[in-house]
């Protein structure tokens, strides 16, 4: 029976960027799992609540913590608030898996990616998601799993050809995410890239599905990118930030320069935003141009945050 409230309004779309889950995952914790009942138009397109909203993203917060969200789905929103009280700062801080999301999801992807098996590890990521939203897949396992692959890379544990086959699944898998977003067209511009010498771009996609839950309209230009290339970009399409995902190498003679001249090109009052597992190496570079350091995910989201409160003050 279709849910009627009186407290009724909100399109999919401010759901999903009140409660940051995407829009199908809603749809699938509400088909699954009764997570809510939203109301129906004569043109059958969903209206929830204020109610409906909070409720989700109390269960995006609980599931971020640990729970299964088939656990928790249908207690009462008086509970998931006791569930989640006290806990929003501490899984801000970071995005290192816990012990039970270790042995769900990073083990059997490693297993998976050990054994060249891609379909396996694209699974992983689909049941991540179903349990966990895709944001909080992204944050939890996605990027923390590609640290650990480059760590053990380096360690010469895994086979550089392990590591291409990872990247090309993540890759293929956080560029679908973002290919289903849909953005308002009042949303600020970012532009983001790896620069040139940086091969690597899963990290970079990361970022551009981040900004995009964050409300934001990314620009994604890919990997190996000049200076006067972002640079031409961000002013042709007025972007409010750049982002730039630094991976491999961390020794590369020619990124300091490069970070030092797309500073120079980009105008003064356009925030630059530098992070990845190569980052910490040029970091000298980076705030000699005044960029900001970017050291996990919750910072830039924090960033990300900071710079669209600025810009809603100057409107």
């Amino acid at each position: 029976m279709t849910k009627k409230t009186e407290n009724v309004g909100l399109g999919i779309q401010a759901v999903s960027q009140q409660s940051g889950l995407s829009q199908h995952l809603i749809r699938i914790w509400e088909r699954r799992y009764g997570a809510v009942e939203p109301a129906r138009t004569e043109s059958n397109r969903r209206l929830y609540s204020e109610d409906d909203a909070h409720r989700l993203e109390l269960l995006n917060r609980a599931v971020h913590a640990g729970h299964r969200i088939g656990d928790i789905a249908r207690i009462p929103t008086e509970k998931l608030e006791q569930l989640v009280g006290g806990e929003r700062r501490s899984r801000l801080i970071s995005s290192r898996p816990s012990e039970g999301l270790e042995s769900r999801y990073i083990r059997p992807a490693l297993e998976a990616i050990e054994r060249f098996d891609a379909e396996a590890l694209s699974n992983v990521f689909a049941r991540a998601e179903v349990d966990l939203g895709q944001a909080r897949a992204l944050e939890l396992i996605i990027l923390p799993l590609m640290e650990h692959i480059g760590t053990m890379w380096q360690d010469g544990k895994l086979r550089i050809a392990h590591e291409h086959m990872a990247t090309a699944v993540v890759t293929h898998h956080v560029g679908s995410i973002l290919d289903s977003f849909r953005f308002e067209p009042s949303a600020p511009v970012i532009v983001v890239a790896t620069p040139l010498g940086q091969m690597h771009e899963a990290g970079a996609l990361a970022v551009a599905v981040v900004a995009a839950v964050g409300g934001w309209r990314p620009i994604y230009l890919g990997r190996n990118l000049p200076a006067e290339e972002i640079a031409g970009v961000a002013h042709k399409t007025s972007a409010k930030a750049v982002a730039l995902s630094l991976v491999y190498p961390a020794d590369d003679p020619r990124l300091a320069a490069e970070i030092d001249r797309l500073g120079r090109l980009l105008p003064n009052d356009l925030s630059v935003l530098v992070g990845g597992r190569a980052a910490e190496a040029y970091r000298v570079a980076i705030e000699a141009g005044a960029m900001d350091f970017i050291t996990d995910v919750a910072s830039l989201r924090q960033h990300l945050e900071q710079i669209r409160a600025h810009l809603g003050r100057g409107k």
